[in-house]
């Protein structure tokens, strides 16, 4: 008897722990889709927040020009207090700080993949393969590829004709492929570091500002442009990067930019446009919001 008084209260207790975690699962699902609003809400709060900021230090320095003026603390800076219970962040991301990819002439682009040391033969079918993969027409440049080259994979597809839409659409293009990504299609390291030179997004110039080191250098390559002065002004009197001494140029056509055309041509000293990521949380729930801003703007709130 006591035997199986005993092994049924133990079969109660696993049915007992099975409910209860079962129940535990359904709360969180619940809770999960029940406080989207509420987080979104929030989200979208952090976000007119943190626009605020920026077209505060806009009126105060006159432009944007890199996240020492205090993007990296947008949202103190608009003095935003979430509400109680959640926890909120938000990352800014100058995309004018990056090579615009899909409208990059061959020039810069040629200077960006030779720094990342691929050869002059692969450069040459790179540079025609990615522009007929983004111009509308069928026409075939020498070292190219349209339908004809796409006809021949499996699965069969078409050049896109278009701009493109991610990064990850450089694994789909003649020749990119083999250089950007592995055996098995995930990205290697030479696509981590391109990826963190090119944007998307970007439609003009350069900020100087903000653009990684590797890339001016790269820039700097296409005419053997020296930009060690320039490079010493960026990172501030303390000679280090990122500690919030560094100083604006006081005019883009003026030193420490280097005499060449070429490299002035390219680059810029203000933030055009940048990427906003909001993201917000309560307990174990999380959400993002992500929007790309129109930072030209002089008169208003930049633009979503």
């Amino acid at each position: 008897m006591l035997v199986a008084v005993l092994g049924m209260l133990f079969i109660a207790s696993l049915m007992i722990t099975f409910i209860i975690e079962r129940a535990v699962r359904d709360i969180a699902y619940r809770g999960l889709h029940d406080n989207r609003p509420d987080l979104q809400r929030e989200a979208y709060s952090a976000m007119m927040a943190g626009m605020a900021a920026l077209e505060e230090i806009k009126l105060f320095d006159g432009k944007l020009y890199g996240p020492q003026q205090g993007w990296g603390r947008a949202l103190s800076e608009a003095d935003y207090r979430p509400s109680q219970g959640y926890d909120v962040s938000i990352n800014i991301v100058d995309e004018s700080g990056k090579l615009p990819l899909n409208e990059a002439s061959a020039q810069p682009l040629r200077a960006l993949l030779i720094a990342l040391e691929i050869s002059e033969f692969d450069i040459d079918l790179m540079l025609d393969t990615l522009f007929d993969w983004i111009d509308e027409d069928d026409q075939e440049r020498p070292n190219g590829a349209e339908d004809a080259t796409y006809d021949r994979r499996s699965p069969v597809y078409r050049p896109a004709n278009a701009r493109l839409a991610t990064l990850d659409d450089l694994r789909l293009i003649e020749h990119w492929d083999e250089a950007f990504f592995d055996e098995e299609g995930q990205p290697n390291e030479i696509f981590r570091q391109i990826s963190r030179c090119v944007s998307l997004y970007n439609e003009g110039k350069i900020n100087v500002h903000t653009a990684p080191t590797f890339l001016l250098e790269a820039l700097a390559y296409t005419d053997g442009t020296p930009i060690d002065s320039l490079l010493e002004y960026l990172v501030g009197p303390d000679g280090e990067a990122d500690t919030g001494d560094e100083t604006p140029l006081a005019d883009a056509g003026i030193n420490p930019l280097p005499e060449s055309e070429v490299f002035r041509a390219m680059t810029t000293d203000v933030a055009t446009i940048a990427q906003m990521q909001v993201t917000v949380g309560r307990g174990d729930v999380r959400t993002s919001l992500v929007a790309l801003l129109d930072l030209s703007q002089t008169d208003a709130l930049p633009g979503i």
